[in-house]
């Protein structure tokens, strides 16, 4: 672009360069025309002035030879009677028969006006002799004067006398005419403006006389005299005959040089106006080459956006048919893929089949690494399965951690078994994440058509709920799609319907079961415990509890029931009944919530109440979830006074080490040891080293799901410090422990 705007550059300036040369030459080539046309006129208007100045003076000498003894006598009379008509009438009569056109100059001034004959009488002797020494150096003729006749030049105005023609006659002497100032204007001012100028010369030597014009107006006789050099200048002279005078014309060279800075200014314009219209031509030249690369460069701009576009819809529709993450196809692509493949099912004779599968325990790894290992996870998963999916078969990311396989043609369930269990095989090798080795497990639903449904929403539907059979049973294998499952899920959403009108109605409420002093039988306290009044029926925490955690609705429920067992024991206060420690359960998603200590601790003081009169019993799985989120909740409890109770213990870790580090009060052994402790010696051995262990580390031990008395004097051999079971007490109403309580201490 820089190239072709310093050609247009030097276009421009050649062509301008060219003009001005050509006018340039346009400009002399005037000048010299001028010049010629200039000498022209000076030569006719010299030769003009002569010819009319010798006629003019030639009829003035015939009217002075015409003028008779008569009319003499008459101009005689009138300068002696001033103011008679018919002698002026008669004078006027006899002069225009011959020279009209001069009537008007004989009786008037230089400035036009008449002259009046008493005027004339006044001119003294010295004037008359000045006119006549001026008429005899004109012409150089005999001359003689009359006395009566003489033309007044006017006041003021300077020696205003043209020609003088001298007449001889007889009787009266010389007479004398006047040509008038308005004359010789009428022959020179046609002349002005035209670059020269005419001039009368008086050559004799003696005197340089020159008439010429002032401001156009009048003719004057200036007595100067001119240089030999102004003579020899003038070209263009000419002699009237009968005078001293010759016509010459000089050049006004102001007028001539106004004349050429005019043709230049012209000539300047002019190259401004061709500068201009190049300038013109070559901005429109421009504006049409960029015009052209605009449009050009609009359209590879408008191809780039065809391009772009079609890219962008291509990407789209990737986007909306593939899982970006994955790059596998998504729920929309699992749907069509559904249509066409249903649409010939029956004409084809498939069995189509569907896999629904997601990772076990995906969320520990998001929560430990981060969401970023978790992504490079997910993508790891779906390259290996994609090796194992034929290309006529659907793998397709159905969202979060969960798959979905839809294999177009099965034979029978031993078929989809095997690849069931190819699955799994492949996804025993680890997966490395953030410098160490991570090994992932998945869990499958299997559904096949038409047993398990007819349409894609049953298919898949039907397979999920498989899954979480899978799951449930424990994960890291496969189930096939049974219709028990189907209603099992419907009655799950029907009880998830009834716990949320639980909640609104307020129809949770604590039950309390006693726990007892091994060695002493006295009541220490009690386990709230949460039961659902559901009409006349009252439901114990495995009915509901999954629902509320698996909804969150666990919340909302945990906490209108803690309020309820608050006011209880600040009844209880009030009655001095002394029930001892109120043990209260927290799920894993109350425990970990954000604010569930204020929350605990606004509840207790709201009633009145002292934290030390409260346990807060956790399972162990659930402390193990989150090993520093669960000690800052632990301590933070502890401080407010809180004692901790560790619920559970001996089905999940069992560790020394994380009972050290936590700030523990009491462990309870699970009633699945006590249960068959008696006949056990393994459960015993399991019973004896909880004991062991708790008290080496100043813990007390509370043995649940007591039964029989039997059981109750084994976990007394063995040092248990305090009992929970059906034999000590069964969960009770608020109302009934009280009784309860009450009615030990009267046996007591």
């Amino acid at each position: 672009m820089q190239t072709q705007l310093f050609k247009l550059v030097l276009v421009f300036l050649a062509a301008a360069i060219v003009a001005a040369v050509f006018l340039y030459h346009g400009l002399e080539a005037e000048k010299l025309e001028f010049r010629a046309v200039l000498n022209h006129n000076m030569r006719e208007s010299v030769q003009g002035l002569r010819g009319e100045l010798e006629e003019d003076l030639s009829r003035l000498q015939q009217l002075a030879r015409l003028l008779t003894q008569e009319q003499s006598n008459l101009i005689q009379q009138l300068y002696s009677n001033p103011g008679n008509r018919y002698l002026e009438n008669e004078l006027s009569k006899k002069a225009g028969i011959y020279f009209p056109d001069l009537l008007g100059n004989l009786l008037a001034d230089a400035s036009g006006r008449p002259v009046q004959p008493e005027k004339v009488r006044m001119v003294g002797k010295q004037c008359l002799n000045e006119l006549v020494d001026y008429a005899q150096t004109a012409f150089s003729l005999p001359h003689a004067h009359l006395p009566n006749i003489h033309l007044n030049p006017g006041e003021g105005s300077g020696r205003h006398f043209d020609v003088m023609v001298p007449w001889v006659n007889r009787d009266s002497g010389i007479y004398l005419l006047s040509i008038g100032d308005r004359f010789l204007q009428r022959l020179i001012k046609r002349n002005e403006g035209q670059g020269y100028r005419l001039m009368l010369v008086d050559v004799s030597g003696e005197s340089s006389t020159q008439l010429g014009s002032t401001g156009g107006t009048t003719a004057d006789f200036n007595n100067a005299r001119l240089s030999g050099q102004e003579l020899e200048s003038a070209n263009h002279r000419g002699f009237v005959s009968g005078t001293r005078w010759e016509v010459i014309a000089l050049p006004d060279l102001a007028y001539i040089n106004d004349k050429f800075s005019q043709m230049g200014r012209e000539t300047l314009y002019t190259w401004l106006l061709i500068v201009f219209f190049l300038l013109l031509i070559v901005s429109l030249w421009w504006f049409e080459i960029s015009r052209g690369r605009r449009l050009l460069e609009l359209n590879a701009a408008l191809q780039q956006e065809v391009q772009t576009h079609g890219e962008t819809e291509a990407e789209l529709r990737k986007l909306t048919n593939f899982d970006p993450l994955t790059t596998l196809p998504n729920r929309k692509s699992i749907d069509n893929y559904f249509q066409r493949l249903l649409a010939t099912v029956e004409e084809e004779g498939h069995r189509p089949a569907v896999l629904f599968f997601d990772l076990d325990r995906f969320q520990d790894i998001n929560d430990t690494l981060g969401h970023g290992y978790g992504d490079v996870l997910l993508k790891e998963v779906a390259s290996r399965i994609k090796e194992l999916v034929e290309p006529h078969d659907l793998l397709a990311r159905w969202g979060g951690d969960e798959f979905v396989i839809v294999m177009h043609n099965v034979r029978d369930e031993s078929e989809l078994a095997h690849f069931a269990n190819e699955l799994l095989e492949v996804m025993r090798a680890p997966i490395q994440l953030h410098r160490q080795a991570v090994t992932t497990t998945v869990s499958i639903g299997v559904s096949i058509y038409p047993e398990a449904g007819d349409t894609a929403e049953l298919l898949l539907k039907n397979a999920d709920l498989a899954m979480y059979r899978a799951k449930n049973d424990g994960r890291n294998r496969f189930r096939f799609f049974l219709q028990e499952m189907d209603d099992i899920a419907n009655e799950r959403i029907r009880l998830e319907g009834e716990v949320r009108n639980a909640i609104e109605n307020d129809e949770f409420e604590p039950y309390f079961q006693p726990r007892m002093d091994v060695k002493t039988g006295v009541i220490k306290g009690c386990e709230a415990l949460m039961r659902w009044q559901r009409a006349d029926e009252l439901l114990s925490p495995g009915a509901f509890l999954p629902v509320l955690e698996e909804t969150g609705m666990i919340e909302a429920a945990g906490k209108a029931v803690r309020d309820k067992i608050c006011r209880h024991a600040r009844e209880w206060g009030r009655q001095y009944l002394g029930v001892g420690l109120i043990s209260i359960n927290l799920s894993g998603k109350e425990f970990f919530r954000q604010n569930i200590v204020e929350q605990l601790s606004t509840a207790i003081s709201d009633c009145g109440l002292e934290s030390c009169n409260f346990e807060i019993e956790i399972t162990e799985g659930h402390l193990m979830e989150n090993t520093a989120d669960s000690l800052s909740k632990l301590h933070a409890l502890k401080n407010i006074g809180f004692s901790i109770a560790v619920d559970d213990f001996g089905t999940g870790y069992s560790s020394l080490s994380y009972l050290r580090r936590f700030p523990v009060d009491v462990v309870k052994i699970d009633q699945s040891f006590v249960r068959g402790c008696v006949s056990s010696p393994e459960d015993q051995e399991i019973i004896r080293a909880i004991i062991s262990l708790a008290h080496t580390l100043d813990l007390d031990v509370v043995a649940e799901g007591v039964e029989s008395i039997a059981q109750m004097e084994l976990l007394r051999a063995m040092g248990c410090d305090e009992l929970q079971g059906y034999f000590i007490g069964h969960p009770m109403s608020a109302d009934d422990y009280a009784r309860f309580v009450m009615n030990k201490k009267k046996a007591g």
